[in-house]
């Protein structure tokens, strides 16, 4: 049996500290406006395998390819993002074809994939053996062999544990428009403010999920997958994609209202039952917590009508109830798809929040956008939509077919969905109305 991932060890702490997140936006800045559909002109030896590159370079960034490397960890954070959306919308269409291991293969790569781009936008290169981290003046090795999901959940367990992580939290998600460090703002307990730091922790963002959703990928790879049969049923499947797409829906300038607005009251019940229970009732620590701009919305309220000692029954509450020894894909699969989603989601708004500290705008990335629209079927060449957010009619259409579907076979549920047939598996709708 495969030992369990250890943390990072307290010197590769150390060099994790001294990222410097601006130098890539600067690097970034190089880089933009596209002007083709390719991130980077022909000459940069980094693309499309910069760990083959490393290797020839005895493990080195040579001074000569620097700008070329922080070009590429830059680009990166947006091209491993798409790619991961991608994986996550084809998990999605292995799961209506029946297929559960493969949908569990699919979502851990989209996992990994989500921690490998957010950890780029920080300025932390994850490579095969090869690891490095952008500093202020340099370009550091992380002085260790450890393979690719190795040291990329070992780095992301570490990196949430310090102050950038919640200062990009912070920063992206944003409940009814508000940035959520604004409304935590206010929290001045040292009990409260403790929480707030552990506001990963709290959704079972921890390295030992992690560890054994790499377990659970490899039991799915590698092992014939009906030898003992773990179906889930057409109702359940028909549940559970529809309830992984209504809390992608898009908002302006790449936000997930939605999906924010779901994580808002988890988040807050998590900081109000460990500090402020029986001394000041829910409904009034909330309104007092909110930022001015939300009194009398019909999110506050909802906030307030909640239950503050119950788990959302929502893909979101699954992040908290997750069974990290869990076997069964049947019973798995839904916390590990409220995971992926939420990193998945921290990773898309450190891009664009990454975007925005390199003084550009989304028109920027637009051939790029265009040609992954293309390449994928979303529209046809040569005639974009000019809002890419009405990508969403698509799924609204769709969750509307789900609703009406019968659902007592998967032969039925594909008689019942025309369109969700084929929309849910394009997860890089997501990237596309998100990046444009």
């Amino acid at each position: 049996m495969a030992q369990p991932i250890p943390p990072l060890a307290v010197a590769q702490v150390s060099t994790l500290q001294t990222a410097d997140r601006s130098r890539v936006a600067a690097a970034l800045s190089d880089v933009l406006p596209l002007t083709e559909e390719r991130w980077f002109p022909r000459g940069n030896g980094y693309v499309p395998n910069p760990s083959e590159r490393i290797e020839a370079d005895s493990r080195a960034i040579t001074t000569g390819r620097r700008n070329n490397f922080l070009r590429y960890v830059a680009g990166s954070a947006f091209t491993h993002c798409g790619d991961a959306w991608g994986f996550l919308g084809r998990a999605m269409d292995s799961l209506l074809r029946g297929d559960v291991a493969g949908a569990v293969h699919l979502v851990y790569y989209a996992e990994l994939r989500a921690a490998i781009s957010l950890l780029a936008s920080e300025g932390v290169f994850v490579g095969n053996r090869a690891h490095f981290v952008v500093t202020s003046s340099t370009i550091q090795p992380f002085g260790v062999k450890d393979g690719t999901h190795r040291f990329a959940w070992q780095t992301l367990q570490a990196w949430t544990d310090s102050p950038r992580a919640l200062a990009v939290f912070s920063q992206v998600v944003r409940p009814g428009g508000e940035a959520f460090g604004d409304w935590v703002s206010s929290l001045t307990s040292r009990a409260a403010q403790a929480k707030v730091d552990a506001v990963f922790k709290l959704m079972s963002l921890d390295l030992r999920e992690f560890d054994q959703d790499h377990v659970r990928r490899n039991t799915a790879s590698y092992n014939p997958s009906r030898l003992r049969p773990r179906d889930m049923t057409a109702r359940a499947t028909r549940d559970l994609v529809s309830e992984v797409w209504r809390c992608l829906e898009p908002g302006p300038s790449g936000a997930f209202p939605v999906l924010d607005e779901a994580l808002l009251p988890e988040l807050l019940r998590s900081i109000y039952t460990s500090v402020h229970r029986g001394v000041v009732t829910w409904e009034h620590w909330v309104a007092k917590l909110a930022p001015a701009s939300q009194v009398g919305t019909a999110l506050l309220s909802a906030v307030q009508a909640q239950e503050p000692r119950t788990i959302s029954d929502t893909i979101v509450g699954a992040m908290y109830s997750s069974r990290t020894r869990e076997t069964d894909p049947t019973v798995f699969l839904r916390p590990m798809l409220a995971r992926t989603v939420l990193l998945l989601r921290i990773a898309t708004g450190s891009a664009i929040q990454l975007l925005r500290e390199s003084g550009h705008a989304a028109s920027s990335l637009g051939d790029w956008v265009t040609s992954l629209a293309v390449a994928r079927g979303l529209w046809p060449d040569g005639a974009p939509l000019v809002d890419p957010t009405d990508l969403w009619a698509d799924v609204e259409l769709a969750l509307e077919e789900a609703d009406l579907a019968t659902a007592n076979s998967l032969h039925e549920l594909f008689r019942d969905l025309p369109t969700g047939v084929l929309t849910f598996g394009q997860g890089e709708r997501v990237p596309v109305w998100s990046f444009a």
